[in-house]
């Protein structure tokens, strides 16, 4: 017995992701963007390598300073990116083979489609029988581009400013799902597309003891292909199609001449004709998720300190049991103390002498009366002695006016997690990051 995953359902599968991870109107899910992790690493430029195991997930829980909500244009499909370089031979789409064997980048120098210099996307329909491209594919007209160097390539789609500068990344590019985040070009290109036409006829075999061209056919479901061969050496070295028809779902090319062996393939276009779906057609089984920070967030993340890791979370509850869906929220608790002399360590642990809560420290800003707290175990009893356990400091806590977070530290999905080299928190900067998770 035999089976294979099909591309369609490794596309589904990730807009199936998109939808119920992002999209606040099914199940009512809420998903957020975190981070956190004050502690260091034992090697502050090689994070720790993150892994499912529970005991990692629940430490990115008990870690996370600051939560941001995200929504459906947060997320996208996408593709790797590839540049277009000279000299490259690159691979012609073929939808007669199987789609995993030839999109999986087993051989990702040979892509069959490009990114070039202008950021519009181009598929590969021929490279002109294995040549290297020398000629960079430009424009963003709905026509076939046939270039000098034997190559013909088909405009897919170029990004609006707001999404490239969102999603487009040295290694991935976005590609649109909806109409309303498509440029005009992309559109345009939907809507001016052939359905089974036959821009490309490869020559498998170039056969012998051919002294005149001979005739081609096509013979199949479509109609009003016309092609004409060109031989060399008493071969057939190409099949130059003179008029690309339409209609086909098969079609089988007959050489009728005086040689013999020569056998050929016409490339049907796929379902909707080339340029009509560039999700299925460049295989957009990645889902690419875009994330900033900026600054303090209105107020709300802390200027101050160092983060480790990110990620996403879903569904984090609050302490009645109900689920968070602020906008943004932190992690943090804002106790209140007295007569201290010195000042707590960043990531401190801290012990309440009565009651035996603990707590880390986030910052302590050494005013003598307040004190941002994470991590908070247990309750702290009015008037009792904290003691850090590092310093040796001692402060008295004080109830009035302590504000606790409401955050259930503990709750939510985590449905992605990465840990990262450490960053520095400034006021005027913004941190963006992109997570990428394959279907």
């Amino acid at each position: 017995m035999s089976a294979t995953t099909t591309l369609a359902s490794r596309i589904i599968n990730a807009k199936k992701y998109i939808n119920t991870h992002f999209d606040e109107t099914f199940d009512d899910n809420h998903i957020y963007f975190y981070n956190g992790r004050l502690q260091p690493w034992e090697d502050e430029y090689s994070p720790k390598l993150s892994t499912s195991a529970e005991s990692e997930i629940v430490d990115h829980r008990l870690q996370r300073i600051f939560m941001k909500k995200m929504g459906l244009d947060d997320v996208m499909l996408g593709i790797r990116r590839f540049n277009w370089i000279l000299n490259t031979i690159y691979t012609r789409a073929d939808y007669n083979v199987e789609y995993t064997d030839y999109r999986n980048w087993l051989h990702p120098e040979q892509p069959f489609y490009v990114m070039n210099s202008e950021e519009n996307v181009y598929k590969c329909i021929s490279n002109g029988n294995g040549t290297q491209s020398l000629i960079e594919p430009t424009g963003t007209s709905f026509e076939y581009l046939y270039l000098g160097d034997g190559y013909i390539w088909k405009f897919m789609f170029n990004l609006k400013d707001d999404i490239a500068d969102k999603f487009l990344t040295d290694t991935w590019i976005p590609v649109p799902v909806r109409d309303e985040d498509k440029s005009v070009d992309h559109l345009f290109i939907e809507a001016n597309t052939i359905e089974g036409d036959i821009v490309y006829i490869h020559v498998d075999d170039d056969g012998k003891d051919y002294t005149y061209a001979p005739e081609i056919h096509i013979r199949g479901d479509g109609s009003n292909t016309l092609a004409t061969s060109i031989i060399e050496g008493e071969k057939i070295t190409h099949i130059q199609v003179n008029n690309r028809g339409e209609g086909y779902n098969f079609a089988n090319v007959e050489i009728f001449g005086n040689g013999t062996e020569a056998k050929a393939t016409a490339m049907i276009a796929p379902p909707g004709g080339h340029g009509s779906d560039a999700i299925h057609e460049l295989g957009a089984f990645y889902v690419v998720t875009s994330a900033e920070l900026i600054g303090d967030e209105d107020g709300v993340l802390p200027i101050i300190g160092t983060y480790r890791n990110v990620g996403l979370v879903e569904n984090t509850k609050d302490s009645n049991d109900d689920i968070i869906i602020s906008e943004s929220i932190n992690t943090l608790s804002d106790i209140n103390i007295s007569n201290t002399s010195g000042k707590f360590m960043t990531n401190e642990l801290v012990i309440g002498e009565d009651s035996l809560a603990e707590a880390r420290i986030y910052f302590d800003p050494f005013d003598g009366t307040t004190i941002h707290m994470f991590r908070i175990w247990g309750e702290f009893i009015d008037g009792e002695n904290i003691h850090g356990q590092e310093t040796g400091e001692v402060c008295v806590y004080e109830d009035a006016g302590s504000t606790y977070t409401d955050v259930d530290i503990l709750s939510g999905d985590i449905i992605y997690k990465e840990n990262i080299i450490f960053i520095t928190r400034r006021e005027i900067q913004i941190e963006k990051f992109v997570f990428v998770v394959e279907f």
